[in-house]
Parts: structure tokens; C-alpha cells; sequence
């Protein structure tokens, strides 16, 4: 018998959190916007903007998934909305069910949250690898008798798979991109002394979790540089393109598990360029590049080939770019990664039917004149 069991404060979760941790661990493809130390630390930077539904599904008596939901509220050009989603916060591309049964624990989510009142007008599930379901052995009837239709809106970023040795992922790389690397380091060479610093802490439990606050606000410095007049735009614009400074909590929690990779190459003894990346096992998400004006192009260049290689050396799973990273990745990627955001319009709630009208209309081409 699946059953599942709902906790709606943040005081409630202590009473799962081993239980969240163990769950963790046997997630497929885990990252660290999967932990409950990052759902307790983006909830605290949220200030209280909503509530939770944190859902602990179990089949026997035994839980097998947790799915941790939020009810945000937003504006919209019709007015407030209430947004049932699966993350409090934009960060993380992976961010899916947490247990080893995703596919189990999100059908038996989708059946509770629509078999219980709706206290939402719109259901977005932002990071979901729904295609994993689609492909099931019913996948139609499914969404169709538990959700009804979804809107769908893909979101794709570049990926570097490391499942292989660097010779090979190396010789796969245009001879363009391995002539500008070999440039880049013999110019950075002929200046002085490269060195090149990788820092991954292993965590609480084996008392390596020294933020480096150091590193952390070197690299937070040279974000800032630039931003000169118009700097309210600017961050606007920033937080757009997934820019904004980088949450000090999240990289103190990040610390605690084991989630940080901080990597800095340095010309002289002087920081020239920074990667900042959380991590979960060797799956990295890259959220951070950074160079200084003067080395830009050199030292992103060298940083990015000594990473990799480094990554390859010691058996990452893949890197996965971020936005705000992406460009650094030109020409290094190996392909690309989806997901797909599916919203749901409650169908009792009026401004939700009404924006999905309003959505619709906008949607439809516009008319042809004859003649």
C-alpha cells in the first residue's frame, strides 16, 4: 500500500531529516539542491515567502521518496497567484524526487496533491526529468487521469561528460579550441609562475569543512568590479541571467556536506581566474566563472583546461553549466542537457483559467491579412 505523509513547518522536518539525508544518498543522480540542508537554507533566505509541503512517500510502512513542495506567491498582471513548485529557489537544474524510486514517489505525489484541497492556483514542476515518466508503461493516462493537461516549457544547458579518460575527450575537442588552449598557456607561461589550486572539502563528518572565505569573497570582489553607474539595472539584470552574488548561507551549508568545489589559478601567487561549483559525488554544476580584465581570455582558457583535466583524473561523472558559466563552456561542451517545466492551472481557480487564457491568446499567431 503506497500512503503518503505531509509536513507543512520548518520545525516538523527535524523529525525526517536523517530519514532525508538516507534518501539522499540513494537518489539517482543526486545533486546538491536535492539535500535538506539546501532546501532549511534557501527556505531561511526566502524570509518566510510561503509555506511548505514536504511529502514523504512510503509503500509497505517503509519510505521509499521525498518530494519537498512549496506554495509561493507571486505577482502577475492579474494580480497575486499561489504557485505550488518543487524548489524555493531558481539555483539547480536537477532537482527531482529524492529517493531511489522517482518515478513511484512522483506518481503517488501527483495523486495526493490532486485527491487533497487545492490551496493553489497554478502547479509547476520546474525540474522534473518528466520524460523519464512520459516513457512508462501508461505515461498518457496517467498524467491525463491524475493532472489532466500540462503546459510544457524546455530549458536546455551545456554539459561536459567525463565518463571516459581525458586522451580521448581531449582528442574529441576541435583543433581550434586545442590550438587557443596550448596559446593561452604558453602566453600565461612567459608572464611567470602558473599555479593552479583546486579546493573540495570532504565535509563535517570528516572535519573538512573550512569555507575558505578567502577564496569565497576574492571571488564575490571581482563580480562586483565594473558595475560603476547604474548599479541597481545592473544587478536587476544580473538576477536575470542568474548573475546575482552568490548566498554566503548556501556555500557555509554547501561546506557542511561536501557540496563546494572552489578551483582558482593563480599567476605570481596572484589570483587571476575562479570556478565556483556545488557538487554531489563527481557531478558538478558550475555556477561561477570568473577572470581578471587584464587575463581574461588567457586565464578563463587555462582554467578551463586544467579543471577538466583534473576532473577527468579524479572520475567526475559530468560538469553542467549554469547561465551565468555557459559561455566559458563554448567548444568544451560534449552536448547538451534538457528539462522541462510543466505548469498546471488549477481548474476551480478563476485568475489561473484566466492566465491560461491570457497565455493561450498570446500564443495563437497573428492573423494574415488577404489581399
Amino acid at each position: 500500500m503506497i500512503t503518503v505523509s505531509e509536513y507543512n513547518d520548518v520545525a516538523s522536518l527535524g523529525q525526517i531529516r536523517e530519514l532525508w539525508r538516507e534518501l539522499w544518498w540513494k537518489t539517482p543522480r543526486a545533486s546538491f539542491f536535492q539535500s535538506v540542508e539546501w532546501f532549511e537554507t534557501s527556505l531561511r533566505r526566502a524570509g518566510g515567502n510561503g509555506r511548505i509541503r514536504v511529502l514523504v512517500v512510503a509503500a509497505a510502512n517503509r519510505p521509499i521518496g521525498i518530494v519537498p513542495l512549496v506554495v509561493k506567491r507571486v505577482t502577475s498582471g492579474i494580480g497575486r497567484l499561489r504557485v505550488l513548485t518543487d524548489s524555493p529557489d531558481e539555483r539547480g537544474f536537477f532537482y527531482e524526487p529524492i529517493g531511489p524510486n522517482p518515478a513511484a514517489t512522483l506518481e503517488a505525489v501527483l495523486s495526493h496533491v490532486t485527491s487533497t484541497p487545492i490551496d493553489w492556483d497554478l502547479f509547476e514542476l520546474r525540474h522534473a526529468d518528466v520524460q523519464r515518466f512520459e516513457r512508462g508503461p501508461a505515461p498518457a493516462q496517467l498524467w491525463q487521469t491524475k493532472f489532466g493537461s500540462l503546459r510544457r516549457f524546455e530549458e536546455r544547458r551545456p554539459i561536459i561528460d567525463c565518463r571516459g579518460d581525458w586522451v580521448h575527450y581531449w582528442g574529441s575537442r576541435s583543433e581550434e579550441l586545442r590550438s587557443e588552449y596550448r596559446r593561452s598557456e604558453e602566453a600565461l607561461q612567459a608572464l611567470g609562475e602558473i599555479e593552479y589550486v583546486r579546493y573540495r572539502p570532504e565535509g563535517s563528518p570528516l572535519e573538512d569543512d573550512d569555507p575558505r572565505w578567502d577564496l569565497f569573497e576574492q571571488l564575490e570582489r571581482r563580480r562586483e568590479e565594473g558595475v560603476g553607474k547604474g548599479r541597481a539595472t545592473h544587478r536587476r539584470q544580473q538576477r536575470q541571467r542568474g548573475q546575482e552574488t552568490l548566498p554566503r548561507e548556501l556555500h557555509e551549508a554547501a561546506t557542511r556536506v561536501a557540496g563546494v568545489d572552489f578551483n582558482v589559478l593563480r599567476l605570481n601567487g596572484r589570483s587571476i581566474a575562479w570556478a565556483y561549483n556545488y557538487r554531489c559525488d563527481g557531478r558538478l554544476e558550475t555556477q561561477r566563472i570568473r577572470a581578471v580584465a587584464e587575463h581574461q581570455e588567457l586565464g578563463t582558457a587555462v582554467l578551463m583546461g586544467r579543471m577538466l583535466r583534473d576532473g577527468f583524473r579524479r572520475g567526475d561523472e559530468y560538469y553542467l553549466f549554469e547561465p551565468s558559466a555557459s559561455l566559458a563552456a563554448s567548444g568544451w561542451q560534449t552536448g547538451e542537457t534538457s528539462r522541462f517545466r510543466y505548469t498546471h492551472f488549477a481548474p476551480q481557480a478563476p485568475r489561473a483559467q484566466l492566465l491560461r487564457l491570457v497565455q493561450w491568446l498570446k500564443s495563437r499567431p497573428e492573423p494574415t491579412l488577404a489581399g
